[in-house]
């Protein structure tokens, strides 16, 4: 959770932080919205998380979460829905480019402030770094092999850069986070009230 609490004061100011809605794109079971929800508390600030992953059983695990069930390729809220779009370590599981391009733009048509997502950055020190440390903490093999095809499946700088203008993304920014991780920013110009409550609505096909 550190890029996120890290990014989101400078992003958007300290002002802008005290009361935020989020969608937490991919969020397995909840646990990153939980501590981002406790590390803004402890500050004073009131943060509202709405948890979305294609994996019911994973929601399941969070029964007192805002939760969703969807896609990220197509999110089932109304445009500019939440405050923010995050999504963490996710985007490496989409299987193509297209896929990558339809991600970065859904969270981009629902988000009102601006969007905050992260991956692995793939490089071969990182790739080594995993292979030791699961070697060492002795994990099973498909757990190492698991997390290796992870880094394999990382992305560069470039890459991102591309897919956000390919997006529609204006003025993102694409940077590397401790050398392990790869992080999309960017904040949109203009707010326009949600006029549901951002209540999920039926995908459109």
């Amino acid at each position: 959770s550190h890029p996120f609490v890290l990014v989101l004061p400078r992003l958007l100011g300290r002002d802008r932080c005290q009361h935020l809605s989020l969608l937490d794109v991919g969020a397995g079971d909840g646990a990153m919205g939980k501590r981002l929800i406790r590390w803004a508390s402890g500050r004073g600030w009131k943060w509202q998380v709405t948890n979305l992953d294609i994996n019911p059983m994973s929601l399941a695990l969070n029964p007192k979460g805002t939760n969703v069930a969807g896609s990220a390729l197509e999110l089932p809220f109304t445009d500019s829905c939440f405050d923010i779009v995050i999504a963490s370590q996710m985007t490496h599981h989409l299987n193509t480019e297209k896929e990558i391009r339809h991600h970065f733009r859904e969270a981009w048509r629902v988000a009102r402030q601006g969007v905050l997502l992260c991956d692995l950055h793939r490089n071969l020190l990182l790739y080594e770094l995993v292979r030791l440390g699961t070697w060492l903490l002795r994990f099973p093999a498909p757990l190492r092999q698991d997390g290796l095809t992870s880094v394999r499946r990382g992305f560069r700088l470039p890459e991102w850069k591309a897919l956000a203008r390919e997006a529609g993304i204006r003025e993102a920014k694409v940077w590397l986070y401790f050398g392990t991780r790869i992080i999309l920013q960017s904040k949109k110009q203009l707010e326009v009230a949600c006029s549901d409550g951002c209540v999920p609505v039926a995908p459109s096909h």
